[in-house]
């Protein structure tokens, strides 16, 4: 009995003397560039700071929850704190992410209208060469001809027109 209270006191003691609550560092390096780590910097470090971590994101209800429980408002107003940084930095992400993914698709949608006026002049420059004969008179063949120059002029003035919109 008396070794199951000397350890339960010994539990408490430490548990109250710990601090359990990890945080996020953060300071300037010898180069001028601000670090951030949930470990200690080295001793080069200039301005360290400790910070309390975010505790949890609930996507459920998407809320960040601070670590003190406080909830953390992505539309309050900004200043110096390592959650500003934080936040600035993951919205830079998202810009930068969104705008590759348009840049990708705006050469996607280039690459494809480069391939279909490729496609549709091998079709003007095939029927240009067959020669003409019983089954295929000059007429017919200009028709043909001036059917892939439409297509093509329509494609080279609209090509949101020609497929029929632009993709997302």
């Amino acid at each position: 009995m008396k070794g199951k209270m000397i350890v339960c006191f010994s539990v408490l003691v430490f548990l109250l003397t710990t601090d359990l609550s990890a945080g996020i560092y953060s300071w300037t390096d010898e180069n001028g560039v601000k670090q951030f780590s949930n470990t200690g910097p080295d001793q080069t470090a200039k301005d360290v700071e400790v910070h309390q971590e975010i505790k949890s994101a609930d996507p459920a209800e998407g809320k960040n929850v601070r670590s003190d429980g406080g909830e953390w408002d992505d539309n309050a107003p900004k200043g110096n704190s390592i959650y500003d940084d934080l936040a600035r930095e993951k919205e830079l992400r998202k810009q930068k992410s969104e705008a590759e993914r348009k840049q990708a698709a705006q050469e996607e949608w280039e690459q494809k209208i480069r391939a279909e006026k490729e496609r549709l002049q091998g079709e003007i420059d095939r029927i240009q060469q067959l020669a003409v004969g019983p089954s295929l008179s000059i007429a017919l063949k200009n028709a043909r001809i001036k059917q892939f120059q439409d297509k093509l002029n329509t494609l080279e003035k609209s090509p949101e027109e020609y497929f029929g919109g632009k993709p997302n």
